[in-house]
């Protein structure tokens, strides 16, 4: 919370990371989105790493799906890190896994 974030992502719904983001009470100080699936390429790690350095964060920040597809640990001189989205059931989380236990083997 508080700090300068420069993020980037390649997903379907860039708009719910960004708003995942800004819930985090983080200041998105340079925001770059790429279709979903994308391939990073060194030209457009080139321009990330351009961006972040124009924007001064703490951090830079990605999904685990980009992470996976970036394989660096930092970005314009600065750390990279991704943002882990886990699912949480508020109830039925019981029920859900004894159906599950009968499916998986």
């Amino acid at each position: 919370a508080g700090e300068r974030v420069a993020a980037f992502c390649g997903i379907g719904n860039p708009a719910g990371f960004q708003h995942t983001l800004a819930a985090t009470g983080c200041e998105i100080a340079s925001w770059r989105e790429f279709p979903d699936h994308h391939k990073y390429s060194t030209p457009d790690l080139a321009a990330l790493s351009d961006d972040v350095r124009s924007a001064r964060p703490a951090m830079a920040v990605c999904t685990q799906k980009d992470l996976v597809k970036v394989l660096l640990d930092n970005l314009g001189g600065v750390p990279l890190w991704a943002v882990a989205i886990e699912m949480k059931f508020q109830a039925g989380q019981d029920a859900l896994e004894n159906l599950l236990k009968h499916v998986a083997i």
